[in-house]
């Protein structure tokens, strides 16, 4: 299954530009692949998860690594890897870790005979493993504990304040008028989630604990209860809510601290592409992001997601610009 992917570029984007464009940095942000479902922990990466992981990284592999690229990188290793070109970060969560994992053996495969060493001796360390490649997943610890666990997403940030605002999502009068207005339809699918959640817990207040639950039955179970009431519109209505739900846990124009886990998404973002233009593409060439901060958009968006960002030239160029190429004109 091909995973969903959307390309966001900085810079002038013209198809005369985008003809001769140089590309010196990408920032790819992940959704982990295909999981078990929140309401049966411990989560886990499925088959199907780990193999539209690890399609992505083979599809940006062609598309910014390998040496007939259609976008290569300037200056990056297309066979062995080399740390210092890639930045691969991760949260301590199972889920999140393997899917990591699975992109980066899709970005760099092994290499065979060519990960053969000769040492002072004269011996010669044949490929082990096939040329498997060895590379660094730096993992980062926000004191959320089996955040993949959580049914609330906004619960993984890790951020007490931010947390505690988002608590107060469930007493507001947003909350209150959605759960009322959605109860009958809650209560009119209750018998295909029955083994998993009472009538009482049948409501808004579950929202995406249900879709979850619901979008997991749907690719993997040969049975569902009452199948035939989840019609596309219901499904439909099941993740708009599920949505909306999870989008006013992360997000609140008066209280910027809900947004915490964005904010720190964008600060690392352009962090990344100064760090390509002050070391003249030299360093982090790419940076891979499998965190929950993929929850920080609108909506939830689907397994095995992708945002590229971009920073590049609108001329082919063999040697990064300076600094001062990438400063505003003045009129």
């Amino acid at each position: 299954m091909k995973a969903n992917l959307l390309a966001l570029t900085f810079g002038i984007s013209t198809s005369a530009a985008q003809a001769a464009e140089t590309i010196l940095g990408v920032y790819i942000l992940s959704r982990h692949g295909d999981r078990t479902d929140k309401r049966h922990p411990p989560t886990k990466l499925t088959k199907l998860g780990y193999g539209q992981i690890l399609a992505s990284g083979e599809y940006f592999r062609s598309r910014y690594i390998s040496s007939n690229a259609t976008h290569r990188i300037l200056g990056i290793s297309s066979d062995e890897v080399v740390n210092s070109q890639i930045n691969v970060v991760t949260t301590d969560d199972t889920v999140l870790m393997n899917s990591a994992q699975a992109f980066v053996q899709g970005l760099y495969p092994p290499i065979g005979t060519l990960a053969s060493e000769k040492l002072r001796n004269g011996t010669v360390v044949g490929n082990v493993n096939g040329g498997y490649q060895l590379v660094p997943v730096h993992v980062l610890d926000n004191s959320a504990k089996n955040k993949e666990d959580t049914a609330w997403l906004q619960g993984t940030s890790g951020c007490t304040n931010a947390i505690k605002d988002s608590e107060n999502y469930k007493s507001s009068k947003e909350f209150e008028d959605v759960k009322s207005q959605t109860e009958g339809f809650y209560h009119s699918l209750e018998s295909v989630w029955s083994d998993s959640f009472t009538s009482e817990q049948s409501d808004f207040t579950n929202a995406y604990s249900i879709y979850d639950a619901v979008n997991y039955a749907l690719i993997h179970n040969e049975t569902i209860p009452s199948s035939e009431l989840l019609t596309t519109e219901a499904v439909f209505q099941l993740r708009t809510l599920a949505d909306k739900q999870q989008w006013g846990h992360a997000f609140n124009e008066s209280a910027p601290v809900r947004a915490i886990a964005g904010s720190t998404f964008a600060a690392d973002v352009i962090s990344h592409l100064e760090n390509v233009i002050e070391s003249k593409g030299r360093n982090s060439k790419l940076a891979f992001n499998s965190t929950h901060t993929a929850h920080s958009f609108h909506s939830s968006v689907s397994h095995s997601s992708l945002l590229s960002i971009l920073t590049f030239t609108v001329f082919q160029t063999t040697v990064p610009p300076s600094h001062s190429s990438y400063s505003p004109t003045k009129a």
